[in-house]
C-alpha cells in the first residue's frame, strides 16, 4: 500500500473521532449520529477497502482546483433518489408518504440548488458582518447536483412497475436496502429502533456513500418540507423544530464527504478543512468551531453578536452545523464543491436519467393491496343439464395455489370471484351462472364462469381494480322431454311424437310398434328417448288404446296403373277393359267396406284436395282440333268406424285416356284467276287423304258438280271422308291471261 493511500486511510479514522455528547440538544434529540456511526466503523475491513477504493478514484480523476463551482455542463448530473419507509410507518396513509417524499427532493434540489427562500438569512449576515461571511462564502451556484424520485427501471424484487415512485414501505431497513438497489441515493425513514440506531437520533450517514444500496437515514418525524405534516402509522414532518427538511439535507452533505463544520472538537486546527481522502477538495471557508451550535441563533445584527466558539464568528447557517433547520439554510463555496466532486467522481451513481424517464402515476404502489398476478385458466365444458356434476367445481379447484389471495384483503370482496360476463363488459360484475340450465327445453344453454381478483388499490373499500383469473363455458344440453304416443287407428299401429326436433327411440321399441284392432291392454308403455346430443331419459308414457273395434277388412290391393290413347269416335272398350283388367283382389272383400262398396271412380287422385270427384265421361270435350285427357282414378272406400262416411280410401289404380279430336269437314274455294281449287282446312295441322281436290284446276267457266269428296286426316291421325260444295269458277276470260 503506498503511503498516500495509507494516510487517506488514517486521516478517514482520525476525522471519525468526535465527541459524543456535542451532538445533543437540550430536547434529548441527537441532530445527527454520523461521527458515532462512522467511529464505529473505522477498523472494519470493509470500511478500510472501501476507503482504499475511494482513494483510487481520486488518484485517477484528481479535482482540478478552482475559485468557486461552476455548472457548465460538464459536471451537472441528476441522481435517482429512492425512498424506503419501515418500522413503524405504514402504509395508513400512502397520500401522505408521497406527499412527504416529493416535499423532501423538493427541499433537497433547493437547497442543493442555492435556491432555498430562506437563502436570505445568510445574505442579512453578509450586510452586516461582510468579513466574516462575505458572499463570496456563499456557493451562489449551488452544488450543480439534482435529484429526482425515480420512477422507471426499477429492481425486480422491489414488485414496482414502470411509473410507479421509487417508494417502498417495510421491505428495506437503514443502512443498505441490498445490491439491486445499487446506483440510486437511498433515504431509509423508520423508527430509531427499525434501523437499529438509539432514541432521539434525527440523522445518520456513511461518510462518503457508496451507492451500492447504501444510504442515509432520517427519524419520520423530521422527514418531509414545509407544508408537509402527517401520520401514516406514526407522524411524518410533525417536529416542530425539525419540519423544514433540512435532516435529510444534512445527511446527503455527509453521504456526499462533508465533515460537521464543528468537526474534530479542537480551536487549534478547523476540522473540516482536510480532504476525504488526498487529492479530493477541501473545505477552507468555514472557521475553526470546536462544538455545534444547537436552536436558532437570534438578534445577529453584528459581527459581535454572532456565534463564537473559537474567537471568530462561526459558520451557524451551514447545512452542516446543528442548528433548528429554519437556520441552517446554505453550503459554503468549498463545501459545494467537494460535494460535487464526490458526487461525479467517487459515488457510482446512475446518472444517465433512465430511472427517471417515467411520467410517475403518483402513486405509492407498495401501499397497494397485494393483488395477485396469476396465470388465468380457460376450460371449456359440455353436459346434460341434470348431469353436470362437479365440471364447474373441478375447474375452479384447478385454479392452483397462484390464484389464493395473497394478502387476505385484496379487495371488498376477498378471493376469488365469480361473474357471468367478463371483467371488460360495460356491465361488469354481474352475479355469477346459476349453472341450471334455463334453455327452452330443447336448445343449448351456454353458461360462462369468468374468476377474478377484487382490488382496492387505494383501500377506499372499493374495487379500483380486478384481475383475470380465467374462465369456464359451460354448454348445458337440455335433458330429454318426455313423448307422447298417439294410436293409428287405420292400422293400430303406435306413433311416438317427441318433444324436440332431433329426438329419437333409444332402446325400446314402441315407435312404429302394432297392436291388434281394438287392443286395450296396458295403457303405459316405457319409452327411451335420446335427444340430438345424446342425453336420454326413459319416460312411462300413457297409450291411447286402438278404437278400431269395428274396423273393416279395407282390401290390400295391387294398384294397376295404365294409359292409351284414340280418336274421339273410336274410344271403344279401352276404359272397361281397363277395369276388367283389375282381377279378382280388387274384389271388394267382405261387400261392405264403404258407403259406396265395391270400386269407386274419380277424376282427381286420392290426395288433391277436392277427391272426389265424378268420374270422367270418356266423351271428347274439346274445342274440336286439341286432344283431350281423362283419366279415371279407382279406389275403394273405407268406413273404419262404421259411422256411414268414409274416413279413408285404398288406391286401385289409374287409367289415363288422351282423347284425339275426330277430323272436322273443310271447305273448298276457287282462284278465279286461274280456276284453281283449294281446300281450307277446320284445324292447323289436317291434310287431305286419298282425294285430290285440293290444288285440281277446272276449265274457264265450269260450272259441273257443285261438290267433291275430301279426306282430311287430322294431325294424329284421325280421318274422315266429307263431300264438300264447290263453287263454279266465274273466269270470263282466256286462262292464258286475259284482263276481267
Amino acid at each position: 500500500m503506498n503511503n498516500k493511500i495509507k494516510n487517506a486511510i488514517l486521516l478517514v479514522c482520525l476525522s471519525f473521532i468526535s465527541i459524543t455528547s456535542m451532538a445533543q440538544d437540550d430536547d434529548d434529540v441527537i441532530r445527527c449520529w454520523t461521527d458515532e456511526y462512522n467511529a464505529g466503523l473505522s477498523d472494519k475491513p470493509a470500511n478500510i477497502q472501501k476507503f482504499i477504493e475511494i482513494a483510487q478514484k481520486v488518484k485517477d480523476n484528481p479535482y482540478q482546483e478552482r475559485a468557486f463551482i461552476n455548472c457548465d455542463g460538464t459536471n451537472t448530473i441528476t441522481i435517482p433518489v429512492a425512498v424506503h419507509f419501515a418500522g413503524e410507518v405504514t402504509c395508513a396513509d400512502a397520500a401522505c408518504l408521497l406527499a412527504a417524499t416529493e416535499a423532501q427532493i423538493q427541499v433537497l434540489n433547493e437547497d442543493f440548488a442555492a435556491t432555498n427562500a430562506d437563502i436570505s438569512v445568510y445574505n442579512n449576515l453578509t450586510a452586516v458582518c461582510p468579513g466574516d461571511y462575505p458572499a463570496s462564502t456563499l456557493a451562489s451556484n449551488g452544488t450543480c447536483l439534482n435529484f429526482c424520485l425515480a420512477t422507471s427501471e426499477h429492481p425486480a424484487s422491489s414488485g414496482l412497475e414502470e411509473g410507479d415512485p421509487a417508494i417502498t414501505v417495510g421491505q428495506h431497513t437503514w443502512p443498505s436496502a441490498g445490491a439491486d438497489w445499487s446506483g440510486y441515493l437511498n433515504i431509509f425513514v423508520s423508527d430509531e429502533a427499525a434501523a437499529g440506531l438509539g432514541t432521539g437520533v434525527l440523522g445518520v450517514s456513511p461518510l462518503v456513500g457508496s451507492a451500492n444500496g447504501d444510504g442515509f437515514y432520517v427519524l419520520p418525524s423530521s422527514f418531509g418540507g414545509p407544508g408537509v405534516s402527517c401520520t401514516s402509522g406514526t407522524g411524518i414532518n410533525t417536529s416542530p423544530t425539525y419540519n423544514g427538511g433540512r435532516t435529510a439535507t444534512h445527511e446527503l452533505g455527509h453521504y456526499l464527504g462533508l465533515e460537521h463544520v464543528f468537526a474534530g472538537g479542537t480551536c487549534g486546527a478547523d476540522g473540516d478543512a482536510g480532504a476525504v481522502v488526498p487529492g479530493a477538495p477541501t473545505v477552507n471557508d468555514t472557521s475553526p468551531q470546536d462544538a455545534p451550535n444547537f436552536g436558532c441563533p437570534a438578534n445577529v445584527t453584528s459581527c459581535a453578536t454572532a456565534p463564537t466558539h473559537c474567537g471568530s464568528p462561526d459558520m451557524f447557517t451551514s447545512f452542516m452545523d446543528y442548528g433548528d433547520d429554519a437556520c441552517l439554510v446554505m453550503f459554503t463555496e468549498d463545501q459545494a464543491q467537494v460535494m460535487n466532486y464526490i458526487a461525479n467522481q467517487v459515488i457510482p451513481f446512475d446518472t444517465d436519467g433512465s430511472k427517471c424517464a417515467e411520467v410517475s402515476n403518483n402513486t405509492v404502489d407498495a401501499c397497494g393491496v397485494s393483488c395477485p398476478t396469476v396465470t388465468p385458466m380457460n376450460d371449456v365444458g359440455s353436459a346434460c343439464a341434470s348431469a353436470i356434476g362437479t365440471l364447474v367445481t373441478d375447474w375452479q379447484a384447478s385454479l392452483g395455489a397462484d390464484f389464493m389471495d395473497p394478502d387476505g384483503s385484496n379487495g371488498p370482496n376477498a378471493g376469488l370471484q365469480y361473474s357471468s360476463v367478463p371483467i371488460t363488459d360495460a356491465t361488469f360484475p354481474q352475479t355469477a351462472p346459476t349453472g341450471t340450465y334455463a334453455g327452452d327445453g330443447c336448445g343449448n344453454d351456454v353458461q360462462t364462469w369468468y374468476a377474478y381478483y377484487e382490488c382496492d388499490d387505494n383501500s377506499d373499500g372499493t374495487a379500483e381494480s380486478y384481475i383475470d383469473a380465467g374462465n369456464y363455458a359451460l354448454t348445458i344440453f337440455a335433458d330429454a322431454q318426455a313423448p307422447t304416443i298417439v294410436a293409428d287407428d287405420l292400422v293400430c299401429n303406435y306413433s311416438v311424437m317427441f318433444a324436440c326436433a332431433g329426438d329419437s327411440e333409444g332402446s325400446t321399441t314402441v315407435d312404429g310398434s302394432t297392436e291388434a284392432p281394438g287392443y286395450a291392454g296396458n295403457p303405459t308403455e316405457s319409452v327411451e328417448v335420446v335427444t340430438a346430443n345424446g342425453c336420454t331419459a326413459t319416460f312411462m308414457v300413457a297409450k291411447a288404446a286402438c278404437s278400431s273395434t269395428g274396423s273393416l277388412n279395407c282390401p290390400t290391393v295391387t294398384a294397376v296403373n295404365t294409359s292409351g290413347s284414340a280418336c274421339a269416335s273410336e274410344i271403344g272398350t279401352f276404359v272397361t277393359d281397363w277395369q276388367a283388367s283389375l282381377g279378382a283382389d280388387f274384389m271388394d272383400a267382405d261387400g261392405a267396406n264403404g258407403p259406396n262398396a265395391g270400386l269407386q271412380y274419380s277424376s282427381v287422385a286420392i290426395g288433391d284436395a277436392t277427391f272426389p270427384q265424378a268420374a270422367p265421361t270418356g266423351v271428347y270435350a274439346g274445342d274440336g282440333c286439341t286432344s283431350e285427357v281423362q283419366t279415371w282414378y279407382a279406389y275403394y272406400e273405407c268406413d273404419n268406424n262404421s259411422d256411414g262416411t268414409a274416413d279413408s280410401f285404398v288406391d286401385a289404380g289409374n287409367c289415363a285416356l288422351t282423347i284425339y279430336a275426330d277430323a272436322q269437314a273443310p271447305t273448298i274455294v276457287a282462284d278465279d284467276a286461274v280456276c284453281n281449287y283449294s281446300v281450307m282446312f277446320a284445324c292447323a295441322g289436317d291434310s287431305e287423304g286419298t282425294t285430290t281436290v285440293d290444288g285440281s284446276v277446272e276449265d274457264s267457266g265450269y260450272a259441273g258438280n257443285p261438290s267433291e269428296s275430301v279426306e282430311v286426316v287430322t294431325m294424329d291421325g284421325c280421318t274422315q271422308t266429307f263431300m264438300v260444295s264447290k263453287p263454279a269458277c266465274d273466269c270470263n276470260c282466256d286462262a292464258e291471261g286475259g284482263q276481267f
